[in-house]
C-alpha cells in the first residue's frame, strides 16, 4: 500500500512538471527567438563573458567600460553555460529545465507538511503566471531564481542542525544576493522573520549566516548606491492589489485566505514566517502604490517571490477541502483558466526571422569591431546574434540622455540616412534599416548599407 502511494505521488509530480514544461514554452510554440527584451541582455552579457573568460569589463552593445552588474552571479551562470553548449540566443530552452527545478524544490520544502500540500504547492509553482510586467517562468531572466532558491534557502534554514546547513544557506543567500537582490531580499525576509520567532533555538546562527552573505556581497553593490541612492529602478506601471489576485487566479486567492485561516491556528514558526512574510511583501506594494516610494528593491520585481510563498500557503487551504473528488475538482477548475491565461497572454517580439537572417549575415560579412547603426530597439537583439557592437540601445526605463540620443539615431533613420557627417562623428560602419538614399552608402543587401570611406 505504501509503495502504490509512493508510486501514485512520483507519478503527480512527473504530470506537473510535464504541465509546467508545457505552460513554459506555449510562447515559443510559433516563435523560436527570446521573448523579453531583458533576455536578450542577459545572453548578450553572458556571451561577452564566456567569450573573454573573465568578469564583464566591457560594454557588449557599446564597448564602453562596464560599471556595476548588480546580477554578476546570473551572466556567470549563464556564461558558464554558454561556454559548455554554445546555445547562445538559444539559451532560452533552459527555462524548461529552470521549471522542472522549481516544482521539485519547493515539492521538496513543501514535502514536510505532507504530500498533499507537497503535491498542490509544486503545482501551484507548474503554473504560475508571465507578463512582460513581473517576468515569470517562460522568461530567461534572474527572477525565476527566487522560485528555485528560495525554497531550497528556507529547506535548509528550517531544517538547520549542523554546520553543513548553515553553510548551505550562506550559499544560496550569498548567490542570490549577486544574481538578483530582489528574491535575495524575498528570501532575507522570510529567514529574518523565522529567525526571530525561533530566536531561542537557531536564530544567532541564522542571523550570523544572514549577516555574513550580506556583507560579503556589499562591496557589489557600493557603487550602485553611491550612484543611484536608495532609489531602485523606476517603472512606468504598477498593479494593484486586485490585479494581483487577477494575476494570480481568483479561485487560487481564495484559498490562500482559507490558507492564512487555518496556517494562523498553529504555532508552527516555519509556515508563520511564509505568512508574515507574505503580508510584508503585500505592504511593500501598497506603500508604492500609494505614495511611490521604491527602496532599493524593484517593486514589480518582488511579485513572483511572493507567488512563489502565495501558493505554499494556498496548498495548505485547498488541502482542508475534505472530500478528494473536490479537491480534484478544484484543481481541474484551477488549471484549466492557467492555461487559457497563459495561451491569452501578448508577448512582443522584438525581432522576426528575416531581421535574424539578416543578423547572421552581419556576422559573417563584416570585421569584428565593425559599428552597426540602427533602431535602438532591435539593437538588443543585433549584439547577441550578429556579436557587433550597436551605436546605442533603448534602455531599461527612462534615462533622459540616452533617450534624447536614440531619438536622434530614429529621426536620422526617417530621413533615409543623408547626414553622413553623423556617421563619421560615431564611427558607424554599417547600417541596418528599411530604406536609406544616399550617395555616400552601398547597398549590400536589402536592408543593409555599408558607409564609404
Amino acid at each position: 500500500m505504501k509503495e502504490m502511494r509512493k508510486t501514485q505521488e512520483i507519478i503527480l509530480l512527473l504530470l506537473i512538471i510535464l504541465l509546467g514544461i508545457f505552460i513554459t514554452y506555449i510562447p515559443h510554440l510559433e516563435y523560436p527567438f527570446p521573448l523579453h527584451v531583458d533576455e536578450w541582455h542577459h545572453i548578450a552579457l553572458a556571451e561577452e563573458i564566456a567569450k573573454t573568460g573573465s568578469f564583464l569589463q566591457y560594454y557588449p552593445y557599446t564597448g564602453k567600460p562596464a560599471t556595476h552588474d548588480l546580477e554578476i552571479g546570473y551572466h556567470m551562470l549563464l556564461a558558464g553555460i554558454q561556454a559548455l553548449t554554445g546555445l547562445g540566443i538559444r539559451m532560452f530552452i533552459l527555462t524548461g529545465l529552470f521549471t522542472i527545478a522549481s516544482i521539485l524544490s519547493v515539492f521538496t520544502l513543501a514535502r514536510r507538511w505532507g504530500e498533499d500540500i507537497a503535491l498542490l504547492s509544486a503545482l501551484f509553482v507548474a503554473i504560475i503566471p508571465s507578463t512582460l510586467a513581473i517576468g515569470g517562468p517562460v522568461f530567461l531572466i534572474p527572477v525565476n531564481l527566487s522560485l528555485i532558491f528560495i525554497p531550497i534557502g528556507l529547506k535548509l534554514a528550517f531544517d538547520a542542525k549542523s554546520a553543513k546547513h548553515y553553510l548551505g544557506l550562506f550559499s544560496v543567500c550569498l548567490f542570490l544576493l549577486l544574481s538578483h537582490p530582489p528574491s535575495a531580499a524575498a528570501l532575507l525576509l522570510v529567514l529574518s522573520v523565522y529567525l526571530t520567532l525561533n530566536f531561542k533555538n537557531k536564530g544567532r546562527q541564522l542571523f550570523l549566516t544572514l549577516l555574513l552573505s550580506i556583507l560579503i556581497a556589499l562591496p557589489n553593490y557600493l557603487p550602485y548606491i553611491q550612484e543611484k541612492g536608495i532609489q531602485s529602478a523606476v517603472f512606468s506601471s504598477h498593479i494593484t492589489l486586485g490585479g494581483i489576485a487577477q494575476l494570480f487566479g481568483y479561485i487560487s486567492t481564495f484559498f490562500l485566505l482559507v490558507g492564512t485561516y487555518f496556517i494562523s491556528r498553529t504555532r508552527d514558526p516555519e509556515r508563520w514566517s511564509m505568512l508574515i512574510a507574505v503580508f510584508l511583501l503585500f505592504i511593500n506594494m501598497l506603500i508604492f502604490i500609494r505614495t511611490g516610494f521604491n527602496p532599493l528593491i524593484p517593486y514589480i520585481r518582488i511579485f513572483l517571490p511572493a507567488m512563489l510563498l502565495m501558493s505554499i500557503v494556498s496548498a495548505h487551504g485547498i488541502s482542508k477541502l475534505k472530500l478528494k473528488p473536490l479537491i480534484v475538482l478544484t484543481v481541474i477548475l484551477i488549471v484549466g483558466l492557467s492555461i487559457k491565461q497563459h495561451l491569452d497572454q501578448p508577448y512582443y517580439h522584438v525581432i522576426g526571422s528575416q531581421e535574424y537572417q539578416d543578423f547572421l549575415w552581419i556576422k559573417g560579412n563584416t570585421p569584428e569591431d565593425a559599428k552597426v547603426l540602427l533602431d535602438p530597439w532591435k539593437a538588443r537583439a543585433l549584439t547577441p546574434v550578429a556579436e557587433r557592437q550597436v551605436l546605442s540601445v533603448t534602455p531599461f526605463g527612462p534615462v533622459e540622455k540616452i533617450d534624447k540620443f536614440n531619438d536622434e539615431i530614429r529621426g536620422f533613420l526617417l530621413s533615409n540616412c543623408t547626414d553622413i557627417s553623423f556617421l563619421k562623428r560615431h564611427g558607424i560602419s554599417l547600417i541596418y534599416s528599411e530604406w536609406c538614399d544616399s550617395k555616400d552608402l552601398i547597398k549590400a543587401k536589402d536592408r543593409i548599407y555599408f558607409v564609404s570611406d
